[in-house]
């Protein structure tokens, strides 16, 4: 008895404890899932766009594009900065310029009041039905590019 009860509260559990959260601004296009199965965009030249719960028709925003760098400890993290634009008005931005084919692309942005860059704040999966959440967090939105 005591094991089937604990068994249910893992499954409750582990369907209310997978997910994101993101700051006041989230990525819409290209959409994060998770970090082990990143978005395949359709162009090198990707369509950008985001929900911003605090912004207003006036505010601006800036956009940034790494590359991943794989670390030792196998981790993606920005490595040189290949798209950067400053002053936009509306919540999406489309690439003037393309990206290099069968990339694995780093993502961000920000009011251009702002400092920071919006990052996931957390993302967290169970891995066992009684487990503990495990997570990750400020992480910048990942992206796939495709052959051509």
């Amino acid at each position: 008895m005591k094991r089937t009860l604990a068994l249910m509260f893992g499954l409750i559990f582990l369907s209310g404890c997978m997910g994101h959260q993101f700051g006041p601004i989230e990525p819409l296009e290209p959409k994060m899932t998770s970090y082990v199965t990143h978005t395949m965009v359709s162009s090198l030249r990707p369509r950008f766009q985001w929900s911003d719960s605090q912004g207003t028709p006036s505010t601006v925003y800036d956009l940034a594009i790494w590359e991943s760098v794989v670390t030792e400890d196998r981790k993606l993290i920005p490595g040189e900065r290949v798209h950067f634009r400053e002053g936009i008005t509306g919540t999406s931005y489309t690439l003037d310029t393309p990206l290099k084919p069968r990339m694995i692309y780093l993502w961000s942005v920000r009011r251009s009041s702002d400092s920071s860059w919006t990052t996931v704040r957390s993302w967290y999966a169970v891995a066992t039905p009684i487990g503990s959440g495990a997570g990750s967090s400020n992480k910048y939105f990942i992206f796939n590019t495709p052959e051509h």
